[in-house]
């Protein structure tokens, strides 16, 4: 039973590194408006998304 809980689990990248704020503007968000949300800061989000790929790509 160990091995097909061990198997099975996955890792929210989002939650964890909360890049922009985002996940924590959605979980205090009372609204539950995703869209404008989003709206206000999926711009810091992508380029918080963006700084982490360059540096993982430049881990070598």
């Amino acid at each position: 039973m160990l091995d097909i809980i061990l198997a099975g689990r996955s890792y929210d990248l989002g939650m964890i590194f909360n890049w922009g704020g985002l996940f924590s503007a959605i979980m205090t968000n009372t609204r539950a408006d995703f869209a404008s949300t989003y709206q206000k800061i999926g711009s810091k989000t992508q380029a918080a998304i963006d700084k982490f790929v360059d540096a993982i790509g430049n881990l070598d």
